[in-house]
């Protein structure tokens, strides 16, 4: 196989056949389109990593509910993560203001760069025009 030229879907489909069965190629090439070949191969390898356990090469349903499983895993994990940012932004929040005792510490200028180290003379600019209307200085 030469890698210097790009796959075509077909042969990406055939190529999964080195990790699991199927008979029709319609479902894996729809699920390739969706994914790319270099994700899915990885849930094939390891699938057939496991195929002393199974006692032969997985077949297609298997590929299909082991990548279900993984993005139902992925969402329920971003639930859990964004909960915990929110709360963990708030006991920040909360305990820095309770230690400046200042209510409202993160309008305070000097936290803030006006050019957001921009390197772009003409968007440095622009930023500290946006960040001098925005904080108004008085």
């Amino acid at each position: 196989m030469n890698h210097d030229q790009p796959i075509d879907l077909d042969q990406q489909a055939e190529m999964m056949k080195k990790y699991v069965v199927f008979k029709r190629k319609t479902r894996v090439k729809k699920l390739l389109v969706y994914t790319g070949y270099f994700r899915l191969s990885r849930y094939g390898k390891y699938l057939l990593s496991q195929s002393n356990i199974i006692k032969a090469k997985p077949n297609q349903d298997l590929l299909f509910e082991a990548y279900d499983f993984d993005i139902k895993l992925r969402k329920l994990f971003f639930d859990y993560v964004k909960k915990a940012e929110i709360q963990f932004k708030s006991h920040l929040a909360n305990a820095v203001s309770l230690k400046t005792n200042d209510a409202v510490f993160y309008l305070d200028m000097q936290y803030y760069t006006p050019s957001k180290g921009e390197n772009d003379k003409n968007k440095k600019n622009s930023n500290r025009v946006f960040f001098n209307n925005k904080f108004l200085i008085v």
